[in-house]
């Protein structure tokens, strides 16, 4: 291939000027530029293009990131962002762990609910003295 992909994750079946290309691709570009190189070689009648693009992880991902950095910028949490714990699914945050007062607790709710694309935050953080 040309360095912009990956050839181990793809197939290519060549039949009488038929090309097919089978496999996966982390994001959409490798899987559009195979379809450009297929298309450019000498002789080829037709191209389908059977990659598939999975479903992004760093989606997945990218909601609980967000809601760290958020906690992590309110001055309020700055001691206690070890002593919480976030789980998203669905646009569903919930906060556990624990920190010292209440208003540390709202903080955190009002931080997490700040970031966009959460539907909903479920707070169970606690509030408990911790030792220093």
């Amino acid at each position: 291939m040309d360095g912009k992909m990956n050839s181990e994750i793809l197939n290519i079946e060549l039949r009488q000027g038929h090309v097919t290309l089978y496999g996966n691709t982390k994001t959409e570009e490798p899987n559009g530029h195979a379809s450009d190189i297929g298309g450019t070689a000498h002789g080829v009648v037709e191209l389908p293009n059977r990659i598939t693009v999975p479903p992004s992880r760093s989606k997945i991902h990218h909601l609980p990131k967000a809601v760290w950095n958020k906690l992590r910028g309110v001055n309020l949490l700055s001691q206690q962002t070890n002593t919480l714990h976030i789980h998203a699914k669905d646009g569903v945050v919930t906060l556990s762990g624990m920190v010292k007062t209440e208003p540390q607790k709202a903080a955190a709710r009002i931080a997490a609910e700040s970031v966009s694309r959460i539907k909903k935050v479920i707070n169970a953080v606690h509030v408990r003295m911790l030792p220093y």
